[in-house]
């Protein structure tokens, strides 16, 4: 018997070993100063910090490289990380970019175009950005206005129109003064979309589009609600953020349930996928506040719900599960929700 489990524990770690060249962990970040919004901001040394960790332990790779080999079917380096930047800030130019080009680390902005075309002193001007354009840096759509898209009173024709105008014409913008045409792949403000705002990107052609909820990335995942993992703020600690770059996408079927709801109980129910490295019977669901929710696998489904009344805006449910052959490693999946956000009828 002590033989059988010592096989089955090797088996279980080669598959383990296996799978996280298919898995992708993406770090988002905001401002790198230390003198912007807390709430949204990496300070300076802090952000250090990370590249130095990242450098040791990780493999950087480019966000739009690393997501063709995945949808591909395609190895990834091992523990995989691809930088994200949203909204463009000045910041983002004057000091991480000297920092990131010191590391060798490739990375990616998601730029709003109203402001920069406003000639806010907040963000890049359009110089910036094609002065790191032309150096490699992938410079990606953001919307133009930066607007809550999926924040109405009804989700009708004329809200529909408004949220890809939007969307349009921060995609034109960039193009014209880039020079060049760029793929459609986009980061949702705010991270809020709904099934709707998916299906007209899908339309649209757009190959992908990324949230702000947290979790990895792989081929099962929904490319229309790609995660990210905050790194600004109280989630720039770096003593929390390495469990999560160990972390492993929980498999689960996609998409999940749509984040726009009235209901303030909503209800997770998702098919789980086969892995036998994912230890379901410990799995724990947690509400973004960090209570944990009552959480139960049944006959192949993972379904939690929140026992406290969730409040309007943003919300969040966390589950992760352990992993059987590598103590502390976890995999992870992210429900958004946003409450009372859309039409009251829906």
């Amino acid at each position: 018997m002590v033989f059988f489990n010592r096989a089955m524990l090797g088996t279980l770690l080669a598959l383990f070993l296996a799978t996280p060249s298919l898995a992708l962990n993406i770090l988002m970040y905001h401002h790198i100063a230390d003198d912007t919004p807390p709430s949204t901001s990496t300070r300076v040394a802090v952000f250090q910090d990370h590249l130095d960790y990242l450098k040791e332990h990780h493999t950087v790779v480019d966000l739009l490289w690393a997501m063709d080999e995945i949808r591909a079917g395609r190895d990834l380096p091992d523990n995989a990380v691809a930088i994200t930047f949203d909204d463009a800030y000045r910041n983002n130019y004057t000091t991480a970019w000297p920092m990131l080009k010191e590391a060798g680390f490739p990375f990616t902005i998601f730029t709003a175009t109203q402001p920069v075309d406003q000639g806010s002193r907040l963000v890049m001007t359009w110089d910036m950005h094609r002065e790191m354009h032309a150096a490699g840096v992938t410079i990606l759509n953001h919307s133009h206005g930066h607007e809550y898209l999926v924040r109405s009173d009804t989700y009708d024709e004329a809200w529909l129109n408004n949220a890809m105008e939007s969307i349009r014409t921060g995609q034109a913008r960039l193009e014209a003064e880039l020079g060049t045409e760029l793929p459609k792949v986009f980061a949702y403000p705010y991270g809020e979309y709904n099934d709707l705002l998916q299906a007209a990107l899908r339309e649209e052609g757009y190959e992908m589009a990324f949230g702000q909820h947290s979790g990895g990335v792989a081929e099962f995942s929904d490319m229309m609600a790609l995660p990210r993992y905050a790194a600004g703020g109280i989630f720039a600690n770096l003593n929390t953020l390495r469990p999560k770059l160990r972390g492993r996408p929980l498999p689960v079927e996609f998409p999940l349930a749509d984040p726009v709801t009235n209901d303030r109980f909503p209800i997770l129910r998702v098919r789980t996928l086969d892995n036998p490295d994912v230890r379901w019977d410990a799995i724990q669901c947690f509400s973004g506040g960090g209570d944990p929710l009552p959480t139960r696998i049944e006959a192949g489904w993972l379904i939690t719900q929140t026992e406290s009344e969730l409040r309007d805006g943003r919300q969040r449910y966390n589950c992760t599960a352990p992993s059987r052959s590598v103590n502390g490693v976890f995999y992870w999946l992210s429900q958004q929700w946003l409450i009372n956000q859309g039409p009251v009828d829906r």
